[in-house]
Parts: structure tokens; C-alpha cells; sequence
């Protein structure tokens, strides 16, 4: 072979080694090492965490219902919920990762408002769960009054149909009040007279009668009962939720976020841990060992 033919054969192989280089083998604008990493990023970004807090279990940092969150004791530096953003922002919010008896035993002053929290949030659980119970009592108390005054067979002279559509006490007091106003008109009437008699005798049986008592208590118990649910609701609404979440953040961070520090991503995350709503968390852990 002449020299000049070897140059030719080695000058293609050198151009040829340059086709095939990794660097020529990428999509545009993206290599195949970028190729395989932004895959695997796309499928850790779908990742679902194994999620599986049980009513009254106690939540430990480093268990899949936390998202890896770190745990106050320093654990990594994890992203929550695969957020760095989010994590970055929670600084001493990082205690609602404890479980509840870490939390509520805390000498952490910071802390004593997401206490309140959670501790009205399990009124408010007792006092909504003891609804059906207390209007299934006022019913039945209801029911045995209106049979009682129903057996006095009081009627109207006048054949009103609304004289007696209602039966309460007050209802019974208001239509003696009329009887009483008519019979001072007209003192002749008879039918007016008979009827304010039979009245006025099964108004004093009503005030006596367990009856009339054993409806007032249910009706005074289902009252409190609706008054403690509105408390509740107020107590552990989005923005007590938000005040409390203010009073446990690191000055640092509020200096920094200022009043926007608790946005909709940090509530809900919060909300989350907590357990608020549907979700399985502090309160329920808290509600099991009441």
C-alpha cells in the first residue's frame, strides 16, 4: 500500500470515529446520559409514598406516612413530600413529624398552639359524634310528651285546626291566653269557658309531668351539644389552623415569608400531618389514648 493511500484509509477512520461519538448520538439539545437521568426523574416525580396510618397509631419520623420528613432530632435533610421548597420552609414546623406523645409532652413553648389545636379538634370529634345520639333521645322524649297531652283530648270551640298543631308548653299557655281574652269579651261564652276549664287543668298536669321534664333535659343536652360543634368549628377553623402554624415558626422564617409564611401548600401539608378532615394523623393519634 502507498503511503499516500494509508494517509487516505486513516483520515476516514478518524472522521468516522467522530460520527459515532456519544455526543452525536443525543436527541437535540438533550444527551442520552441527560435522556436516562430526566426518565428517572420523571419517574420518582410520580412515585406515590406508601401511605398507611392506622387510626390510633403512633407516627414515628421515618415512616412512609411522614414522606420522609425529618424528624426535630436532626434526621436527614430530606425533601417533604418531595418538595425541597416546602421542607426549606418548615423549620421548626418539623415537630408536627413527632409522634403524639413526643408533641404533646413538649416544653416547647412554640408549640402550644398547635396543642390547642389538636386538642379542640378532639372536642370537636366527641361533640359531633354525640349529635345522633342527643337528637335520637330529644325524639323519643317528644314523642312520649305529645302522647301525653294528646290523652286530655283537648279541643277547640271554635274548630281552629291551628289550636293544637302545636303542643309545647308555651304553644298550650298561648292558647288559654286567647280563651281568656275571648271569655272577657264576652263572659256568656260557654263553649269558649268549657274549653280554657279543660285547658288550664292539662297545663298544670303538663308542668308536673316527667314528661314535659324528661323533653326539656333532652332538648337543654342536644343544645349544649350544637353549642360545643360551634365552638369546635371555630376553634379549629382553617384560620386558627394558620394562627397556630404562625405562633410555632421560627422567627427566621416569618422575618422571611413574612405574613404569606403558611401558603396552600404549607396548610395543606400541615393539615396532612395533623390529620384534619379525612386524613389519618396527630389528632386521631391523640383521640386513641383519650
Amino acid at each position: 500500500m502507498s503511503q499516500n493511500l494509508a494517509r487516505i484509509f486513516a483520515a476516514g477512520a478518524i472522521a468516522l470515529s467522530s460520527v459515532v461519538s456519544p455526543v452525536s448520538l443525543s436527541m437535540p439539545g438533550l444527551s442520552l446520559g441527560a435522556t436516562a437521568a430526566h426518565a428517572a426523574g420523571k419517574a420518582d416525580s410520580h412515585a406515590k409514598p406508601d401511605k398507611a396510618k392506622g387510626h390510633g397509631k403512633s407516627k414515628e419520623a421515618g415512616e412512609p406516612a411522614k414522606a420522609a420528613v425529618a424528624a426535630s432530632s436532626g434526621e436527614g435533610d430530606v425533601a417533604v413530600h418531595g418538595n425541597g421548597q416546602l421542607h426549606a420552609k418548615l423549620g421548626g414546623l418539623n415537630s408536627l413529624g413527632r409522634n403524639i406523645n413526643g408533641l404533646m409532652n413538649s416544653s416547647d413553648p412554640r408549640m402550644e398552639s398547635v396543642r390547642t389545636f389538636i386538642v379542640a379538634s378532639a372536642d370537636l370529634a366527641a361533640a359531633e359524634a354525640a349529635v345522633p345520639g342527643a337528637e335520637t333521645a330529644v325524639g323519643t322524649a317528644t314523642d312520649a310528651y305529645d302522647s301525653f297531652v294528646a290523652g286530655f283530648g283537648l279541643a277547640a270551640y271554635d274548630a281552629d285546626p291551628d289550636a293544637y298543631a302545636e303542643t309545647s308548653l308555651a304553644a298550650l299557655q298561648a292558647r288559654l291566653v286567647v280563651l281568656n281574652d275571648t271569655l272577657a269579651t264576652d263572659p256568656t261564652n260557654v263553649g269558649a269557658a268549657g274549653e280554657a276549664a279543660s285547658l288550664a287543668a292539662a297545663i298544670n298536669a303538663v308542668q308536673a309531668s316527667n314528661e314535659l321534664s324528661n323533653l326539656l333535659t333532652a332538648q337543654t343536652a342536644l343544645d349544649e351539644i350544637n353549642s360545643e360543634v360551634a365552638a369546635g368549628l371555630a376553634a379549629t377553623s382553617d384560620e386558627m389552623l394558620i394562627e397556630a402554624l404562625m405562633s410555632a415558626a421560627n422567627d427566621s422564617r416569618l422575618a422571611q415569608y413574612g405574613d404569606g409564611y403558611v401558603d396552600p401548600q404549607l396548610l395543606a401539608w400541615a393539615k396532612q400531618e395533623l390529620g384534619v378532615g379525612d386524613a389519618q394523623g396527630l389528632i386521631d393519634d391523640y383521640i386513641s389514648k383519650l
